[in-house]
């Protein structure tokens, strides 16, 4: 059985170095831990809603974002100063969005 004080304690010495979203990720990892009844249990102890909690559940079981979304992380590169006037694909110019 886990104890909510101990829960409230834990997050009570890391709340002060945390924004809105890592707040909710931390609640959320412990409601996870805890499992059946956890994102009530979490909420009374930290005081995050239970509607974060369950954000933030989706946000750490959804899939990463690719490394800043850069076109370069897919094996593609920006090939103009704006990238979606030319990409560069395997050699290859390819300028299919910009106005000639």
């Amino acid at each position: 059985m886990v104890d909510d004080r101990a829960i409230a304690r834990r997050f009570k010495l890391i709340e002060g170095h945390l924004d809105e979203r890592q707040r909710r990720l931390v609640a959320a990892a412990e409601a996870q831990a805890v499992g059946v009844g956890g994102i009530s249990m979490v909420a009374r102890a930290t005081g995050v809603s239970r509607r974060a909690i369950r954000a933030g559940l989706k946000e750490l079981t959804a899939r990463p974002a690719s490394a800043g979304g850069r076109l370069g992380s897919a094996g593609l590169a920006a090939a103009g100063s704006e990238p979606w006037t030319r990409i560069r694909l395997c050699g290859r110019t390819w300028s299919g969005w910009s106005s000639r």
